[in-house]
């Protein structure tokens, strides 16, 4: 068996947050302008190649949007669903007041009864429940009363409320400092 072996040299940096996380940097150029980034957290690690880049890799990465990077190595999102039922409750109020007037306020006296009772029934049972998507779906009565606010299709409307995601942030933050570290490399300060 004929087996080919090339050997490379990466470069390997540990740099340590404001908050005294350990971060692993793994830059591996594998060629002209092309390269791979590894990001090394306590318990995630992040990787992605870039196959032409127009730079070397550590200039690309500080150039690069924090968000974009963030995109590439771990695929975070920035925002999750927040499945407070009351901030739900509270975007229905003051998002969709249109809607919501529209079926508690109709003309026929019975159908403003039962519209006004499923309502009620809905956002009594959604504050001592969390508004998980899952639930919004098979709960007949949450369903039921989110279609005669919303109509039918509820379900493609973006009515659940976002809440910024932590980890999002946190890897903001680590690339930041990445991004900081990457610049004092490249321009280090001049000693007296």
């Amino acid at each position: 068996m004929n087996i080919k072996i090339k050997s490379t040299l990466i470069e390997c940096l540990t740099i340590t947050t404001k908050h005294g996380d350990a971060i692993k940097l793994i830059l591996d150029e594998t060629g002209n302008e092309s390269g791979r980034a590894t990001v090394v957290l306590y318990n995630s690690t992040g990787s992605y190649y870039w196959p032409s880049m127009g730079k070397p890799l550590k200039d690309f990465i500080i150039a690069c949007p924090t968000s974009y990077l963030i995109d590439k190595l771990f695929g975070t999102e920035s925002t999750l669903i927040d499945t407070d039922a009351n901030a739900l409750i509270e975007k229905i109020y003051t998002n969709h007041k249109q809607q919501l007037r529209r079926v508690l306020f109709v003309k026929d006296k019975k159908e403003r009864e039962v519209n006004r009772d499923l309502i009620r029934y809905a956002f009594d049972y959604l504050k001592d429940n969390e508004a998980t998507p899952d639930m919004l779906y098979h709960n007949e009565n949450i369903s039921n009363a989110l279609s005669k606010i919303f109509g039918d299709d509820w379900y493609m409307l973006d009515i659940q409320p976002q809440k910024k995601n932590p980890i999002y942030t946190y890897q903001c933050e680590v690339i930041e400092c990445i991004k900081t570290a990457l610049k004092q490399l490249r321009n280090p300060l001049k000693e007296d």
